[in-house]
């Protein structure tokens, strides 16, 4: 292995040479070289996944973000521990979901991030 690095993925299509992935522990999806890829040992393919698919509540769940709403997402949160309460859990064959709000704290008042990108007309 040496320095090599490697990351959990899921692999979801194939293609001539190439395979998109979703990377288990951090969400994030990309097109990688079939050649970059390994098989996993017993013990870590049955660590369950670190990242979870989320949805704020009270948003419809089929909203595709825009990149000014992601980018209001990073704003909102900057710098800033937020915190993430779940509300509610979706599970289906396919996907399992968790309904969350995220807050955080400013001036001792907790401002909801949903709010936030509604008042700035993101969401």
């Amino acid at each position: 292995m040496g320095n090599a690095k490697y990351h959990r993925v899921k692999v979801t299509q194939i293609e001539a040479d190439s395979a998109c992935v979703t990377f288990l522990d951090q969400g994030s999806f990309a097109k990688v070289p079939m050649t970059s890829l390994v098989c996993l040992s017993d013990n870590l393919s049955s660590w369950p996944p670190l990242a979870h698919h989320c949805t704020l509540a009270g948003i419809c769940r089929q909203v595709q973000w825009s990149g000014e709403a992601a980018g209001g997402v990073k704003q909102f949160c900057g710098e800033e521990v937020c915190k993430v309460t779940v509300k509610e859990r979706n599970v289906s064959s396919s996907k399992f979901t968790l309904v969350v709000t995220v807050t955080r704290e400013e001036d001792k008042n907790f401002i909801n991030m949903l709010d936030y990108l509604v008042y700035s007309g993101l969401a």
